[in-house]
């Protein structure tokens, strides 16, 4: 099913429908918020390794045909079971993101002027702020809006919203998050590769062999958007389907709903079957269980696991890990199984960008074109097109293997995947206007394999001559240069991170003052209490001679205790979780906490009495803060990303299969 844009997607509404399902609601208090990550945090299990008779590891996660009736669209699907609070993928989290900054997106270029549509596909796939994306994300791209284009588990599985199963979280240690290490070094490299590692998906609920995994998109109440068929069952109407049942196990003379809706999912076969699986102990009397059995009668086509070997692709064969020829390009994609000649290593659906032009960064202030968005050297394109493809699965790990290298071969190749009959019908009979009217995705590639490829080996494809010729000459002139052109600071964000006691460099050390680093920004949870909301304590006095007063007098009229902030990782934090901080001072008396100062969040809803109506920022004190609640992220638009002379240049689309109807240029 076609994404849609997810900053339509009402939090409140996916709430109502988690409760409507019988599912565990969550709490929209902070504090119970944070109790229930805690508790999940140490439930997460690692993915089982699968292997055969022989102990050969194999793949478990696939790409198949939808089970939903009726849909035609690829989905994900397990053959193992997955019991919850597992990660999905063996061997780790998934494919990094890539930060867009959605405000760049110009889809009305000069050769496209009238073409706007296509940029709805990128806005039905890629994930908006406020809906799942991580805070040093949101941060690192003002002034501006972003999104977050994410791979496989992110970007491939259907919407349910009784069905639903996905849930995530981010990198287990708080300097595991985002891998900057090339920011210290004087790479050719920094700055063109994305520095966000992936998610650990996990599942929310048990997840039997052959079931498709979905993710609650939230579009769960009448009317849809046009890309969920009409007659697709609302959480509501499995709720009521779902109280009929349970009285009607307690009495048989139960009346049936009128609703035709409800009425439909109620077949005496589905009853039947269902007191049966009730009977034999393989379904629970829980609500949730009953409105997920219904679900499966009325809306899925069963799949085997021969099936889904047969007619899918796994999505697991590739994982990331540091590349060992090329350490300067940071993560390299690397088989877990046996590959043989000829099969596919991945498949990779494209994600169109009618123009690269689209892709173009520009000056906040003077408007003046500044570069170009680390995407692009991510994306396909051809020398004789405007055209870019961009892959949604971890296909963008797989690196280039220099021609004049020895130490590397290439030993995967990009081609058209023809069993997708709609992906033959656009290369062959679209024209680029034809494309530009498309917001759905349905061009689709396989990398496969040019020679049999071992466990452990990394995977390379040949990114063209003209891709070489350009990063060399790139890294010549970069060599040469005697100031790198990025913004350097204090230290990398991630050897900040990795520092578990905080060095006196990244603190302040003096009450009034706010610690600044060009690079580098301090961020602490934080979640306002009735201090911040209390106007009576903050007023235009305070505003004005607070400067004025001793620490004692200001620690204890605008402070309050940290210690609800223990065991608050990064991993499982909420959206704008985390506020502009600084670091004051080590508590000599507690084992690494702190004393910091808060300060406003740009993407906080809640207004805070301590910024007055000038403008003026009031002291804001959290004492006995602890490390591990503290997340150092770069200033908005410092990182390399967005430095200029940084490398673009996309990968080359094989000439021999580039449909000649996209040569426009």
């Amino acid at each position: 099913e076609e994404k849609d844009d997810k900053e339509e997607k009402d939090d409140k509404e996916e709430k109502d429908d988690k409760e409507e399902n019988g599912d565990e609601e969550e709490d929209e208090d902070e504090d119970e918020e944070e109790d229930e990550d805690e508790d999940d945090e140490s439930e997460t299990k690692d993915a089982p390794a699968v292997s055969d008779e022989k102990g050969a590891r194999q793949c478990s996660i696939y790409m198949a045909e939808s089970s939903i009736k009726g849909v035609n669209s690829m989905g994900i699907f397990t053959l193992r079971d997955i019991n919850s609070g597992e990660e999905l993928l063996q061997g780790g989290p998934d494919g990094p993101s890539i930060t867009l900054l959605s405000d760049h997106f110009r889809a009305n270029t000069a050769r496209f002027p009238d073409a706007t549509t296509w940029l709805r596909l990128w806005g039905n796939y890629a994930w908006g702020l406020g809906k799942g994306v991580p805070d040093h994300v949101a941060y690192e791209g003002l002034p501006y809006s972003i999104f977050e284009h994410q791979t496989t588990f992110g970007a491939l599985p259907n919407h349910h919203c009784t069905l639903h199963s996905l849930a995530f979280r981010f990198p287990h240690n708080n300097g595991d998050a985002f891998d900057d290490t090339l920011h210290e070094t004087e790479a050719a490299m920094a700055g063109a590769i994305t520095y966000n590692v992936g998610r650990d998906w996990t599942v929310n609920r048990k997840v039997e062999a052959g079931e498709e995994v979905f993710l609650n998109y939230g579009h769960c109440k009448r009317p849809y958007p046009e890309w969920i068929p009409k007659d697709i069952p609302t959480p509501d109407e499995y709720r009521l389907a779902t109280n009929y049942i349970m009285k009607m196990l307690e009495n048989d003379d139960e009346e049936m709903p009128h609703a035709e809706n409800v009425r439909k999912l109620l077949s005496e076969d589905t009853v039947a079957s269902l007191k049966k699986a009730l009977k034999d102990g393989k379904l629970e009397k829980h609500t949730g269980d009953v409105a997920r059995f219904l679900a499966n009668a009325y809306e899925i086509e069963p799949r085997t696991a021969d099936w889904i070997k047969e007619n899918g692709k796994c999505l697991e064969h590739l994982h990331a890990l540091p590349s060992k020829i090329y350490p300067e390009a940071g993560h390299g994609g690397f088989s877990q199984h046996s590959i043989k000649k000829g099969g596919v290593i991945v498949p990779a659906p494209m994600v169109h960008v009618m123009d690269q032009d689209t892709l173009a960064m520009y000056d906040h202030e003077n408007g003046k074109l500044t570069g170009f968005q680390v995407v692009l050297n991510y994306c396909f394109g051809n020398k004789d097109s405007t055209l870019l493809m961009c892959p949604s699965t971890n296909a963008l790990l797989i690196n280039h293997c220099f021609s004049d290298d020895k130490n590397c071969k290439v030993n995967a190749q990009l081609v058209w995947d023809e069993d997708v009959k709609e992906s033959e019908t656009w290369r062959t009979n679209y024209t680029l206007r034809d494309l530009a009217q498309e917001k759905a995705r349905g061009l689709v590639t396989d990398i496969v394999a040019l020679n049999d490829i071992n466990p452990g080996d990394e995977v390379f494809l040949d990114y063209g001559k003209e891709w070489e010729d350009a990063y060399k000459h790139h890294a010549s002139v970069w060599k040469k240069a005697s100031e790198h052109p990025l913004v350097r600071g204090a230290m990398s964000v991630k050897k900040a991170n990795d520092e578990w006691e905080i060095p006196d460099s990244l603190m302040s050390g003096v009450f009034h003052k706010m610690w600044h680093d060009d690079y580098l920004m301090p961020t602490c949870r934080f979640s306002p209490t009735k201090i911040d909301r209390d106007e009576k304590l903050y007023t235009d006095d305070v505003a004005a001679n607070w400067r004025k007063w001793n620490e004692t007098t200001i620690l204890q009229k605008f402070s309050t205790e940290g210690s609800t902030y223990q065991n608050h990782k990064y991993e499982n934090h909420h959206d704008f979780s985390y506020w502009p901080c600084t670091i004051v001072r080590r508590n000599k008396e507690e084992e690494n906490t702190y004393l910091v100062r808060i300060f406003p969040n740009p993407f906080a809803n809640d207004k805070v009495a301590w910024v007055g109506e000038n403008g003026k920022i009031m002291p804001r004190f959290v004492f006995h803060y602890p490390r591990e609640a503290i997340q150092f992220m770069t200033n908005p638009k410092a990182g390399d990303q967005y430095q200029p002379q940084v490398f673009r240049h996309p990968i080359a689309f094989p000439e021999d299969i580039f449909p000649q109807q996209w040569k426009n240029l």
